[in-house]
């Protein structure tokens, strides 16, 4: 009952995949249920990024065990994002703590409720 490397490659891919969709889904349900802005960022720049990342490592992990010569693509996407999605999440919280919400009768930093 041994396997193959490129098989034990491809079982780890299959399982980094299903846990960067996991992280996906997760994230979008939390845009959807979290109220303000501010809670709001945790969604995109935690979960996502954490999906987004182990989607890529999936991909690197396929190209590996198929051979591709292309898996480098996925190392450099992997790690761009882990650059700058912790980045984006203050910029985006600077920008929803000075916009005007005032005029729109809510408090500062708040959005709009979901239906």
């Amino acid at each position: 009952m041994t396997e193959s490397p490129a098989a034990l490659l491809e079982l780890g891919a299959s399982l980094l995949a299903l846990a960067g969709a996991f992280f996906y889904f997760a994230s979008g349900v939390a845009l959807l249920r979290l109220g303000d802005v501010y809670a709001r960022l945790h969604a995109p720049t935690k979960a996502a990024t954490l999906g987004a990342v182990l989607l890529a490592l999936a991909a690197l992990l396929h190209g590996v065990a198929t051979g591709a010569e292309v898996w480098q693509k996925e190392l450099v996407i992997g790690a761009f994002l882990l650059v700058t999605a912790p980045v984006s999440a203050p910029l985006l919280a600077r920008a929803a703590r000075l916009r005007p919400a005032r005029r729109e009768g809510r408090p500062p930093g708040s959005c709009p409720p979901v239906d």
